[in-house]
């Protein structure tokens, strides 16, 4: 059985284009809580809990919908993730097993909707509904690492 639980830190860049639509690249961090049982090396049935260090950058593209101080929007996007992924592998020696990881790449698709509130001019809020899929594939597990996350917090433009 695997379990992951995750957190994380995000960075975004957004240029408008005609009002409507947007491309925002990102660049995020997260920690990833890993956990797997019964793995079996050499006869040997061995568990793994680990933390999986990740970093995301890709671009998302999007439509947003102005409507007074609320702006609905919508995007999707694809990038990158680099990930520390652990192994477990037979040694030389008779009996040994190792332990490791190796920095790996895979890619990554997302996609959202949410809202944002323009409370003033520089200080918009938002709350955001993601979906996040990065397709990771190891010696370990040949599995998606997917779910939804709610994003809430506020923008401020870096000129008007």
């Amino acid at each position: 059985m695997t379990f992951l639980e995750i957190e994380g830190h995000s960075f975004n860049i957004q240029v408008n284009y005609k009002s409507n639509y947007f491309i925002q690249g990102y660049f995020d961090m997260s920690t990833i809580n890993y956990k797997k049982d019964k793995i079996v090396v050499n006869g040997v049935v061995s568990s793994l809990d680990y933390k999986l260090n990740a970093n995301n950058i890709g671009l998302d593209f999007g439509y947003t919908l102005p409507i007074r101080s609320f702006s609905p929007y919508a995007y999707i996007g694809a990038g990158v993730t680099f990930m520390d992924t652990p192994f477990i592998k037979s040694g030389t020696d008779s009996g040994e097993i190792i332990f490791g990881t190796k920095t790996k790449c895979f890619p990554q698709f997302n996609a959202a909707i949410g809202v944002d509130y323009e409370i003033t001019r520089y200080f918009v809020l938002f709350g955001e509904i993601q979906y996040s899929s990065t397709f990771f594939k190891t010696s370990l597990d040949n599995q998606r690492l997917h779910g939804v996350s709610l994003l809430l917090g506020f923008k401020t433009p870096l000129w008007y």
